[in-house]
């Protein structure tokens, strides 16, 4: 029944033409052309919603970084969105080759298992904030192999009536974790929306990037995500003392009325 209504999602938006998704998803955004090679990442370019504030110190043995400094990106998530999901993977709705434009259609499942928290403080007038850091990494599995994505930029797009957002990774894999090897960067836009209580869908247009930021490979992907757990507030995530950064920023931003008691 769940691969039944993906293929009723994906004959929708195959009926609304290959040319055009792009401009009917993702609030408007388009990838960029060219990526910095890896060897010079820059940071989250968004001043304007972040701040930069050391992580917490540590005991050592926790295996936390320390005195590191870490960028977040505040953004409100509405209440559909707030909590703990998973996914078991992803359907391929389009591959495209960017340096000839050539797009080819496909309808092909990919193993990729994946847990994701949206949304981490509460503000003194019930919104839903979530941070978002980096540098940052998660781990999943894809194919028998354990995949490591490095944040390394996050940009909000559009908050309404759907979630959209620009992230930048560098992606490694392999089958034992100590060993990993780097892939690819990937500029990803995603598009977040509500099915139901418990089910959320996400669009995904993902370009791949060599190592020298030259664009190599895109596709166009849908993934359902089902509810692991609902929203609980917390004030620290891998070490970060978020509830420090989230009241510089509120701060910086003239909206110390928002600080939670």
């Amino acid at each position: 029944m769940q691969k039944l209504l993906i293929l009723l999602c994906i004959g929708g938006l195959m009926l609304a033409g290959n040319a055009s998704y792009a401009t009917m998803l993702f609030g408007g955004a388009t990838h960029s052309e060219y990526l910095p090679p890896v060897s010079s990442q820059p940071t989250a370019s968004a001043p304007s919603l972040s701040h930069e504030t050391p992580r917490a110190e540590l005991p050592q043995e926790q295996g936390q970084a320390t005195n590191a400094q870490t960028k977040v990106v505040w953004f409100i998530v509405p209440p559909w969105m707030a909590g703990v999901w998973a996914k078991r993977g992803d359907m391929t709705v389009q591959v495209t080759d960017p340096r000839t434009g050539i797009a080819s259609n496909t309808n092909e499942w990919t193993d990729d298992e994946m847990q994701i928290r949206f949304g981490h403080i509460r503000d003194a007038q019930g919104n839903i904030w979530h941070a978002y850091l980096i540098p940052s990494e998660r781990d999943g599995r894809s194919r028998g192999q354990v995949v490591r994505f490095v944040t390394v930029d996050f940009q909000p797009v559009s908050q309404a009536p759907n979630v959209v957002g620009r992230s930048r990774y560098l992606i490694s894999e392999a089958s034992d974790p100590t060993r990993l090897r780097f892939l690819y960067q990937e500029e990803s836009l995603n598009e977040y929306s509500p099915i139901n209580e418990n089910e959320i869908q996400n669009y995904s247009s993902d370009r791949m990037y060599d190592y020298e930021g030259r664009p190599v490979r895109q596709g166009l992907l849908v993934s359902r995500f089902k509810r692991v757990a609902q929203f609980s507030p917390t004030e620290v995530e891998n070490g970060f003392l978020l509830m420090q950064s989230f009241k510089a920023y509120l701060t910086s931003q003239g909206l110390e009325n928002l600080i939670p008691k």
